[in-house]
């Protein structure tokens, strides 16, 4: 079987493969995920840090009649820092090159001191563990202007096919995308932030 592929600045390529090298209806060698991950590496001294930030300043939308931040913000903020470090690691275009997504399965939200308009959060997040089909990604949401802990939480995400919903085994390669962190080392790599 033989695939012609052209790129931007790039010429046709024909790359011949075999039948089960196809994932869905799509293309994505090994060798096509380096290349993503590279992409997304530059400027990082070849080195992506583990943990990922985001930061982000508390509007007075985000504030409940309690006078604090809704828990249901926490949650979003969540959400978007799983999409943002998914996508700063090229993991969100190889998925749709492979036609798979993460979908939720369970979280867990320890809620622990409370949030104000006008502050400044990071929301740092990392990714635990892998298995077969599922992966479970840890958050620590800090208040930057005094380092206060506010949440500890925790995401279990499970991989499927996109068309047929169907659980689907976590390729290696996306493994490597994200590096883990796991228990035990999560404090020394907090520490390596700082």
């Amino acid at each position: 079987m033989s695939i012609s592929i052209k790129g931007q600045g790039e010429g046709v390529k024909t790359i011949h493969r075999r039948p089960q090298d196809h994932v869905g209806r799509f293309l994505l060698t090994s060798a096509a995920i380096w290349r993503i991950r590279d992409r997304y590496q530059t400027g990082l001294g070849g080195r992506m840090p583990k943990i990922f930030r985001w930061d982000l300043v508390v509007t007075e939308d985000m504030i409940d009649g309690n006078g604090h931040v809704n828990n249901v913000e926490y949650l979003r903020w969540m959400q978007d820092a799983a999409k943002h470090h998914s996508e700063s690691r090229g993991c969100a275009r190889a998925m749709q090159a492979m036609g798979a997504t993460w979908v939720v399965r369970a979280h867990r939200i320890e809620y622990l001191k409370p949030c104000f308009s006008g502050e400044h959060i990071s929301v740092l997040t990392w990714i635990a563990s892998f298995r077969r089909v599922k992966s479970l990604r840890k958050y620590r949401i800090l208040r930057r202007e005094d380092g206060a802990l506010l949440v500890e939480a925790e995401t279990d995400w499970i991989f499927m096919d996109r068309e047929s919903g169907r659980l689907k085994s976590i390729p290696q390669e996306v493994v490597e995308l994200f590096g883990m962190v796991p228990e035990g080392q999560e404090e020394e790599a907090l520490a390596a932030l700082s």
